[in-house]
């Protein structure tokens, strides 16, 4: 007896030591895919990010990890390495304090973030670092969701009320929706993935029926005529958007740029000039939008006002045979 039940001991451990493997070999196929797998990135240059002092806290996995902004504060074996944000950041005793605490610390942009649970790992990283200015012309980083989904950047018209959707009220924020359970495991592509299944666990608990992210919006803001999906609705504003700042550029005779963290404009010589506060304004926002890479999924009423009056400030009227909100 003893002897079967050793037996059936030995069989559950394999099983188990199996599950495991399987499961970490799904995670890490999946964590492989993305972004955050240094291996995507190409040819690593001296100049990148993931290898530039200042960068590496956010850019190299291990300088999150040991919270340091220099290369040579980094320890001896992975100093000289491109280290990707891989198991060892996200797991390390820094990024579980962030998650247990879900208090993000001042962040970047001046902003701090509490009450964000796990989320708050994802958004110490992902902002926009920079805060609009008209006179220095920053751009925001790209990386800004964490500002549209608290709105807490972006050009405002002063006396106007801005909207703001509930997501940010998510328990654990980004975690929440991004990291659902898919293929069995707990999603690591970090993507939330536009399939019925994956969409009704991540979004169903609080839009139940939904099946698709872009999902049918509330009413025309773009002016085209037609009701959309809520992307559609957002993509047709940035494009309106787009359209009046290439003809205020047009009208100036000047041509915009990014450049090294800043918007710059050069004339038809080729010489550095300033713009109105309007055409930076334009650049900014739709900027901030497009970076943030949810076409206002994040958060939906802050975008469609953001965009909105952008458009209004730059064109002086409000977007035509649209639904304003």
């Amino acid at each position: 007896m003893r002897k079967l039940a050793l037996i059936v001991l030995s069989s559950v451990l394999v099983v188990l030591v199996a599950s495991c493997f399987a499961l970490a070999g799904s995670v890490s196929e999946q964590w492989a895919g993305t972004k955050h797998n240094a291996a995507n990135l190409g040819e690593i240059a001296s100049d990148s990010p993931i290898m530039r002092d200042n960068c590496i806290i956010c850019h190299d996995g291990q300088g999150f990890a040991n919270n340091v902004t220099k290369r040579a504060d980094l320890p001896a074996s992975v100093r000289d390495t491109a280290n990707g944000i891989d198991c060892a950041a996200c797991h390390s005793s820094r990024a579980n304090e962030l998650m247990r605490t879900g208090d993000t610390g001042k962040l970047a942009n001046g902003f701090q973030v509490k009450g964000a649970g796990s989320g708050a790992l994802c958004i110490f990283c992902h902002n926009g670092r920079k805060l609009a200015d008209p006179v220095a012309k920053p751009a925001p980083h790209a990386s800004s969701q964490a500002d549209v989904l608290f709105a807490m950047n972006g050009v405002r018209v002063a006396g106007v009320s801005y909207g703001s959707s509930p997501h940010a009220a998510n328990p654990n924020t980004c975690v929440s929706c991004h990291m659902a359970e898919y293929q069995g495991v707990v999603n690591h592509t970090f993507e939330v993935i536009d399939t019925p299944a994956y969409v009704e666990k991540a979004c169903g608990p609080c839009h139940p029926g939904l099946t698709v992210v872009n999902r049918l919006s509330l009413a025309d803001y773009d002016g085209d005529g037609v009701i959309e999906g809520f992307q559609d609705e957002v993509q047709g504003l940035i494009n309106l958007v787009r359209k009046e700042i290439e003809a205020k550029e047009a009208a100036l005779g000047v041509t915009g740029a990014y450049s090294h963290g800043s918007f710059h404009w050069t004339n038809a010589a080729g010489v550095e000039v300033d713009v109105p506060a309007a055409l930076y304004n334009a650049y900014f926002n739709v900027t901030l939008v497009e970076d943030d890479g949810s076409l206002g999924i994040h958060n939906p009423a802050y975008v469609v006002n953001l965009l909105q009056r952008t458009y209004e400030e730059l064109t002086g009227k409000p977007v035509p045979n649209a639904v304003i909100r």
